[in-house]
């Protein structure tokens, strides 16, 4: 490790700056509020995924795969 050029004077201690503190006011109320609107989001997407699919796979038990022609069918 390099020494310091610089020597302290006998007695002379090091000052270090005084130390400030910030309290910044968190819109609390807003981020709950926030918070639950996204959360609302987040189920009322996921709601709708899962009945999407589920619908998805109700067509295809009743009228079989999608683009495949049913060669029993008489038109």
């Amino acid at each position: 490790m390099k020494k310091s050029r610089i020597r302290p004077v006998a007695g002379e201690a090091l000052a270090s700056p005084p130390l400030a503190t910030v309290q910044l006011p968190l819109p609390l109320l807003d981020l709950l509020a926030d918070t639950r609107t996204a959360f609302f989001g987040l189920c009322l997407e996921a709601g709708q995924q899962v009945l999407t699919t589920m619908m998805e796979a109700e067509r295809t038990a009743l009228c079989g795969p999608p683009h495949v022609p049913d060669p029993d069918r008489r038109a």
